[in-house]
């Protein structure tokens, strides 16, 4: 660790030195919306892959004012190819510092936004302490606990919450409900175990062997990381016949290209299989809005 505070420190605590405060409109914040990637979940002893993030104001996704990169990783080199990152592009990264002092004067005052973003911040803090001894002053929000929150709120309704997810049900026919599956992310997931019906009993049933789904009101349920969180006017449950609503073309064959030069003495090789899919049956799938 440098004893030396950088210029670029001070720089950036002039940023807070009227930033805005609890009472300023949030159409008025600049939110940055965060995502990295790690070698590992100890914000101690791993690190950052790539760093990558937007700015959203008033509601705006604004892109031009975004930040990426790609850290330079010379180790633990299983955990980076996880990420779709190569070995090849790892090695040839930024540095560290290099990408911390960059984020850092893009982050400027705005409040970090993410899911489980904890981590993300610690992992941050963590190499900004390793390398000048200092940690990020901003302030962030986490999309796990709105959706919490939103429970709580009246994203479903406060009695009889289990309701929304019938009239869900029972607005896809019957020819395609009866081999219907409830989809919807961890965070959506998380509000819906806890739901209940008039007796005290969750409305949720884990599998009752390995291998089976959990079930929703006797439907099974998947966790897709692709589905929004609740928010309003979000799409963020949805429900019915997936084998026959929705069409994947898989295209016969695999390209394979052969490298021999990127990483010698060995041979890489790259392979490609394109992959489709759309709605075919609106008939057969329904989704559960959110109010606003």
């Amino acid at each position: 660790m440098s004893s030396v505070s950088p210029a670029f420190r001070a720089e950036y605590l002039r940023n807070f030195d009227e930033t805005f405060t609890a009472e300023t409109p949030a159409d008025s914040v600049r939110f940055v919306v965060l995502d990295s990637e790690t070698t590992g979940l100890d914000p101690r002893k791993d690190r950052l892959i790539t760093i990558g993030a937007v700015a959203v104001i008033n509601g705006e996704i604004l892109l031009d004012d975004v930040f990426d990169a790609l850290l330079e990783v010379s180790y633990n080199s299983s955990a980076v190819t996880v990420h779709g990152v190569t070995r090849q592009e790892s090695q040839s990264g930024v540095t560290e510092p290099e990408a911390l002092e960059r984020f850092l004067a893009y982050l400027q005052d705005g409040v970090i936004v993410g899911h489980h973003i904890g981590h993300d911040v610690a992992t941050l803090n963590a190499g900004y302490e390793r390398h000048w001894g200092f940690s990020l002053q901003n302030r962030s929000l986490d999309t796990m606990d709105l959706a919490l929150n939103l429970e709580r709120d009246g994203a479903f309704p406060g009695s009889n919450p289990g309701d929304k997810l019938i009239d869900l049900a029972y607005a896809v026919k019957s020819g395609y409900r009866a081999n219907g599956t409830f989809v919807f992310n961890r965070a959506t997931q998380a509000v819906i175990r806890k739901m209940k019906d008039g007796d005290g009993n969750y409305l949720w049933q884990p599998a009752a062997k390995a291998g089976d789904a959990s079930t929703l009101m006797g439907f099974p349920v998947a966790e897709s990381e692709d589905m929004p969180d609740m928010a309003a006017d979000s799409y963020s449950v949805a429900f019915g016949d997936f084998r026959r609503g929705y069409l994947i073309v898989d295209r016969v064959g695999i390209r394979v290209l052969r490298d021999p030069y990127s990483s010698k003495p060995y041979v890489l090789f790259y392979t490609t299989k394109r992959v489709g899919g759309g709605v075919q049956d609106f008939d057969a799938i329904k989704l559960l809005k959110f109010a606003a």
